[in-house]
């Protein structure tokens, strides 16, 4: 009961009931249904004049039969449970299930056998608010817990790299916000078109949720909405995750689960961007939480480095090797892209180089020429620390620049090239060889020999390699990188040789360095240096002795 209505005097009590900002009625049971006995003037406005003297509950306000959110539970059974324990009862209810319906506050007290008064009040704008996320006008997650059956299809909608906005210094928290306010506007729009709602879940995560529809169809429409949305020049694309399920948590959870999956895949087109849920997507995330585990720790015993030999096609002897991050139970690109969400990657690479110069100093003594290259990532060339922590370590080991290779990927380096300019431009000036790994995989590699042109070599990607001299066309893709190689004056080296015509092709365009099955797997250490060894007494037992 409200606090002001609490008092014997029966004069306050009726001037209160008429004046009172609540709507209050008193009821009596009659079967399985209440009679109303006496309604204020704010009951009978809230009721539309339903509520008068004589008029039975459930057939004037029929919705008091039908489950009311969030209880589940029709509220005349509420009432009369109320009434048979004597019990009074306060809810805070929503008769429709609809998250845009209308709120109700409602007190039940118990006043004799059969009898009972309650008081309400409408609720709608103070439970919106509630709802409501305030930036946007969206209702957020809060909501979901009121919404009814009807609605069996969640889009599940993360933007993509909106945080770089965020975070940018010309743009600011003013234009993200504005930027956030625009795409709910547009996805709202979707959502009204097909009966739906759309909520913020929170940060630059939306959800849209419709009735039986053709769900991938309205998330593609979303997509390319966010994707056309602009405040100046700052806009965003978005990952989108697909469920239909019989309950709204089972469909907004399978919805994002397949969002996460969206995130990990790196084409733009709505294909890549858009991923509907299946039972297998349980099984893909399942994997991901688990090398996530694997990663969020320091790297040891169970991890390890192997070592490919990089070899000279006219000698057939190992002039250097690439050293490759090995994690138990997983394949690298899913360890190394788990270190990298979770911010872990600097200390792969960190262990990664320890192993790294270990093993120069297994064969410095008779292979001083023989050189080892470690992958990089760009988050750490990203990071202007990166450059003087790596060259501190060299120098610290007692090593040599020269003795050591940076491996970036072509997509990698063209992908943010300004983001990189101080880290490569400090390893560069201090003799520090940087390939460019799988030349030929990117869009237009060609510009960034402009931006960075002291990289020193050029590793071919296996997939424009020449199976053999007859292959025309991947010859001619080759041997044009080639020239443009020996004009800039570096180092081709072909990647995934596996045959002798792999070997005789490249041999016939110029290449001088080739890596591959064909001369020899991934290595642990001995293997490697032990191979190296027998390489290195080769090509003495091949050099001209001083009498000849």
């Amino acid at each position: 009961m409200p606090d002001f209505i609490a008092c014997d005097s029966p004069c306050y009590k009726a001037i209160a009931l008429e004046s009172s900002p609540f709507g209050c009625s008193v009821f009596e049971q009659v079967g399985d249904d209440l009679c109303c006995l006496y309604s204020n003037r704010e009951g009978l406005r809230i009721s539309k004049e339903a509520l008068r003297p004589g008029a039975m509950l459930c057939q004037v306000l029929p919705e008091h039969r039908l489950p009311a959110s969030p209880y589940n539970e029709p509220l005349i059974d509420i009432y009369l449970g109320a009434i048979a324990r004597q019990q009074p009862t306060h809810r805070l209810i929503q008769f429709s299930g609809d998250v845009n319906g209308d709120w109700f506050e409602l007190w039940l007290e118990p006043v004799a056998a059969g009898k009972c008064i309650i008081w309400y009040r409408d609720a709608t704008v103070d439970q919106n608010a509630k709802f409501r996320d305030p930036l946007t006008g969206l209702y957020h997650r809060g909501a979901i817990a009121f919404l009814d059956e009807r609605y069996e299809s969640a889009l599940f909608l993360d933007l993509d790299k909106f945080k770089a906005i965020n975070d940018n210094l010309d743009l600011g928290h003013p234009v993200a916000d504005k930027l956030l306010q625009a795409i709910a506007k547009e996805l709202n729009k979707i959502a009204d078109q097909c009966h739906g709602v759309a909520l913020r879940m929170g940060g630059d995560e939306f959800m849209v949720l419709l009735p039986n529809t053709d769900a991938e169809m309205v998330a593609i429409s979303a997509l390319q909405a966010v994707r056309q949305t602009y405040v100046g020049k700052a806009h965003c694309s978005a990952s989108v995750g697909v469920a239909i399920a019989p309950q709204i948590e089972v469909a907004y959870q399978n919805a994002e689960l397949a969002c996460r999956i969206a995130k990990l895949q790196p084409g733009e087109s709505a294909a890549d961007r858009v991923v509907v849920w299946t039972p297998q997507i349980n099984e893909v995330v399942q994997r991901r939480y688990q090398v996530d585990a694997l990663m969020a720790s320091h790297p040891d015993e169970r991890f390890r480095v192997e070592i490919q030999p990089v070899v000279n096609l006219e000698t057939g002897v190992i002039v250097g090797g690439e050293a490759l991050f090995r994690p138990p139970g997983f394949a690298p690109d899913e360890a190394i892209a788990s270190a990298e969400r979770q911010g872990k990657i600097a200390q792969v690479t960190n262990w990664v180089l320890g192993q790294a110069i270990a093993a120069l100093k297994n064969w410095e003594d008779f292979a001083p020429e023989c050189w080892i290259s470690i992958n990089v990532s760009p988050r750490e060339l990203e990071d202007h620390r990166f450059a003087p922590w790596f060259l501190q370590t060299i120098s610290y080991e007692g090593m040599h620049t020269k003795q050591f290779k940076l491996e970036i990927t072509e997509r990698d380096l063209i992908g943010n090239p300004q983001e990189y300019e101080d880290s490569l431009t400090q390893l560069l000036q201090r003799n520090v060889a940087i390939d460019i790994d799988d030349f030929g995989s990117g869009n237009n590699g060609l510009t960034m020999f402009t931006r960075f042109p002291l990289v020193s070599a050029l590793k071919l990607d296996r997939g424009i390699l020449a199976d053999s001299p007859d292959d025309k066309i991947r010859l001619a893709v080759c041997e044009a990188s080639v020239v443009m190689a020996q004009k800039l004056g570096l180092d081709v080296i072909a990647e995934g040789i596996e045959t002798p015509q792999q070997v005789q092709a490249m041999r016939a365009i110029g290449v001088s360095l080739g890596q591959g099955f064909l001369f020899s797997k991934p290595l642990p250490l001995d293997e490697f240096v032990a191979l190296l060894r027998n390489s290195f007494r080769a090509s003495q037992e091949t050099l001209p002795s001083a009498h000849e």
